[in-house]
């Protein structure tokens, strides 16, 4: 990201990341849905 960050003239990759690394609603189920499982497992065993 450093080198696009130069060709747009950004002037630090932070900025290049916010307005070009989106995060679409398919990426965050895909990083989620690992959990569904792990965590209705640790719910039906789980005592408060």
């Amino acid at each position: 990201m450093p080198d696009l960050k130069d060709l747009l003239g950004h002037s630090s990759v932070g900025i290049t990341a916010d307005l070009y690394a989106h995060v679409t609603e398919a990426v965050l189920r895909r990083a989620v849905s690992p959990w569904d499982e792990v965590l209705k497992a640790a719910g039906s065993s789980a005592r408060p």
